[in-house]
């Protein structure tokens, strides 16, 4: 606490719960840590690890820390504890580092006039904050890994629990069996967001809710989901599935914290379960000026036939390996924006086929199917991808393929997640959102 500094008598129970918490009976051996990261310090993780990584000289990481506030002392997320354990050089006080004074974009702020909240950074301190932290970049050959301001909230709920409690007595399971369940499921949780570089905020049952880097919040939620599914293993009839939807929101660290946590709710609700039909993903991106785009699949994504093609079956984690795919692309080429451009090509193809907003009614969504299913969407996507440049220089010999297989193959993976869904049905209709969320992930919301 602050000198000076006046608590309610409800702010003073939160702030000091939490180093009371440990001697209260049957609190079930849960740690809650008393620092918890601010949202620009997990924007910042990754490129924090990566500075760590580069070992920067130390003492302009010296000259940093000692003008920087340590707003996330206490705080250890996972990547970066082991980062500092493996670059004994690095000063462990650049882990300690408010997150807000990482970013040009804050310091920028700070340096035109207005002190911070608290009035402890200066206009002058700033200034200085800046021309430090430049130093310490400065230092590093090469160092050029970008800063994304967006950092990502993930919340994920069973699915049909009254369901999943009768499928257990059916199999002949205790009447605890899943109340049981669930218990392992919550001591399961916090290592899995751990292991992701996550914070966790709760997970209690089929409940939970944590706050991740960009990068990681989607393969924390499959994770999640595969550690739900584990613990009802063997206790379930043939046939039968316990599930779990999630949401995720990728959001600017500048955004109210409150506003995206009272949408969430509505996403997982409303748009994984209710729309898309359970067991299902939902994501949205939000940047400063408002909602970017959402986009839902179910977890796993059975194979259709629309019109005369076959669409493959897919997973909704495919969508990491696009990105993957796409980053090493573009990493064999000068210029990086190479994987911007084949995305935004995807995004202009569908939207020239593709209404701007979705029918109103169920007689006007299956007249656009019917007029969809004379377009040959996939090779005007794959047109795309060997039109932008990202192939240039293909060798068949050194790739095991030729262009027009390899780019197949990419576009046949593509098209699940492209897919508009309602009930656990396709509608037969696409939406560019999947592209665009590709393309946001790939680039971490930063344009390049």
């Amino acid at each position: 606490m602050r000198e000076n500094e006046r608590l309610c008598a409800i702010a003073y129970v939160k702030r000091r719960f939490v180093h009371v918490w440990s001697e209260l009976e049957n609190h079930e051996g849960w740690v809650l840590s008393s620092n918890v990261p601010s949202v620009s310090y997990m924007a910042a993780v990754h490129w924090l690890e990566q500075l760590i990584d580069a070992e920067p000289n130390t003492s302009t990481v010296d000259a940093f820390c000692k003008l920087a506030n340590e707003g996330e002392r206490l705080t250890r997320i996972n990547c970066i504890s082991e980062a500092l354990r493996s670059h004994h050089s690095v000063p462990k006080a650049l882990a300690d580092v408010d997150g807000r004074l990482l970013f040009d974009s804050e310091l920028d702020s700070l340096s035109k006039g207005k002190e911070d909240k608290q009035g402890e950074i200066s206009v002058q301190k700033a200034k200085n904050l800046k021309q430090a932290k430049h130093a310490m970049l400065a230092s590093v050959e090469e160092f050029d890994a970008p800063l994304s301001p967006f950092y990502a909230i993930l919340m994920m709920d069973g699915d049909s629990l009254g369901e999943t409690k009768k499928a257990l007595a059916d199999a002949g399971e205790s009447p605890t069996a899943l109340s049981k369940a669930l218990g392992a499921f919550t001591k399961a949780v916090p290592n899995v967001v751990k292991k992701h570089n996550g914070f966790l905020i709760y997970a209690g049952g089929d409940d939970v809710l944590a706050i991740l880097p960009l990068e990681d919040a989607l393969p924390c939620a499959a994770a999640c989901r595969v550690a739900y599914q584990d613990v009802f293993k063997g206790k379930l009839p043939d046939g039968t599935q316990a599930t779990i939807s999630a949401a995720i929101e990728y959001v600017h660290m500048k955004l109210p914290l409150t506003m995206i946590l009272k949408d969430i709710h509505h996403l997982l609700d409303d748009v994984a379960k209710d729309q898309t039909g359970r067991d299902a993903l939902a994501c949205r991106t939000w940047k400063p000026g408002g909602l970017q785009q959402t986009w839902s699949v179910p977890w796993e994504i059975p194979e259709e036939r629309h019109g005369g093609t076959l669409v493959a079956s897919a997973l909704a984690t495919d969508m990491i390996d696009l990105i993957h795919e796409m980053e090493m692309r573009a990493e064999k080429k000068s210029d990086v924006g190479y994987s911007s451009k084949v995305l935004y090509g995807f995004r202009e193809v569908l939207s020239i086929v593709m209404p701007d907003h979705f029918p109103d009614t169920p007689e006007a969504v299956a007249q656009l199917r019917k007029e969809l299913e004379g377009i040959p969407l996939d090779k005007l996507l794959e047109t795309s991808y060997l039109n932008s440049g990202l192939l240039d220089g293909w060798d068949d010999k050194t790739e095991g393929k030729s262009k027009q297989t390899y780019v197949a193959e990419q576009i046949n993976k593509l098209m699940p997640l492209l897919r508009i869904y309602h009930g656990k049905a396709w509608t037969g209709l696409y939406s560019s959102d999947g592209a665009l969320l590709l393309r946001f992930l790939a680039q971490k919301g930063v344009e390049r």
